[in-house]
Formats: C-alpha cells, structure tokens, sequence
C-alpha cells in the first residue's frame, strides 16, 4: 500500500475513473431529433405531402321528392366538398387518403371517405409540369339526415386524374372515376348508381 502510495503521488499511477457518457447520449439524442427534423421537412418541401381541395360529385345521384326526410332534394345536394391528403411512399407513388361532406344542404347529409394509392406521371417537367395520375382504391359513402345514417355503399374506385402545376406549390386537378359496381356492398336502399364520378379541384404543395 505504501508503495503504491508513492506511485500515484510521482504521477506513474493516476486514478482510473470511467467515461462520463451523460454527454455523449445527449448529443446523440439531440442529433437523432435534428436528424429526424430535417428529413420531415425536406420530405415536405420536396412535394412529399400535399393536400388536395376539390368539388366532386357523389357516386349516385338523388333527386326529387325524398319521403325519409320529407323534402325535396336539389342536384346540388349530390356535390361534396372534399379535402384529400397525399403521402410520398416511393418517388411518384403516392398514398391518397380523403374525406368529403355536403355540410346537409336541404336535410340531406352526404359523407364520403376515400383511400387510394396513386402514381403520378410527370411530363413537361422544366415548365408548369402536367401530370397524369391513376388511381386505385375504395371508398365509402353514407346518406343520412342530422346523426341518422339511412344508406351506406361501399365500393372500390378507379380514379384517373390530369394535373397542370401553375407554380411550384399550386396545381390544378381534374378528375374522373369508375365507380365498380360488381365490387360494391350496401345496405339495399334503391338509389341511382353513377358509375363514372367527374370532380375539380385544386392541390396544394409547400
């Protein structure tokens, strides 16, 4: 003990204490969040995340005298105002998620839902780019009154859609889709089907 004593006194021995790692896990923690951050916003900038405003029409069509509601009910009643979110998954293929309402224009509430995967192909690309984009995917649609839902369809769609890029972050869409009827389900109420469904809009970018 006394020699060893002496050592560490001559500084031949200096006293072992281990490595603080506190720091170390900080900075990794803090660069794994920047590193993280800035992916998320280069995937945004990049066109990686867009949102899609659009007009379309329901797929199928009431008219007239409506007895489960007790009014009559306009063309206009048919449209939706829809607000549709698209992801990046690989390059141009794109996942397509969106929602639709008519906000109960003459007591008649029209909820719609899509989920779609879509890719996109691009021409013209140095100036104000044109896209043509397939689609494919299922959507479900209901037809009810305040929170009483009388009718619901089921179907799988066929979307194909012509895109003008007017700048970088705003295009301008429109669209046609195949509604199947030999895939589709609801709960038996006699409506008029539509099988092709026309909408507009327009997509932004950021």
């Amino acid at each position: 003990k006394p020699f060893i004593d002496s050592l560490q006194k001559s500084d031949l021995i200096s006293e072992i204490t281990p490595p603080d790692t506190s720091k170390t896990y900080t900075q990794e923690k803090q660069s794994f969040k920047a590193r993280s951050l800035n992916w998320l916003r280069e995937y945004i900038l990049s066109g990686g995340y867009r949102t899609i405003t659009k007009i379309n029409h329901s797929p199928f069509s009431l008219n007239g005298y409506q007895s489960v509601i007790n009014k009559n009910i306009t063309s206009i009643s048919n449209y939706n105002y829809s607000l549709n979110y698209q992801f990046r998954l690989y390059k141009n293929l794109f996942f397509d998620y969106g929602n639709g309402t008519n906000f109960g224009i003459r007591g008649l509430r029209l909820a719609q839902e899509d989920f779609l995967v879509t890719y996109n192909f691009v021409f013209n690309k140095t100036h104000h780019p044109l896209t043509l984009a397939p689609s494919f995917g299922y959507s479900r649609n209901e037809i009810g009154k305040k929170k009483e839902q009388f009718y619901y369809q089921e179907s799988l769609l066929y979307r194909f859609s012509f895109m003008y890029e007017k700048k970088r972050q705003l295009s301008y869409v429109i669209s046609l889709t195949y509604v199947d009827p030999f895939y589709q389900r609801n709960n038996g109420l006699i409506v008029n089907n539509l099988k092709f469904v026309p909408s507009f809009g327009v997509i932004r970018k950021f």
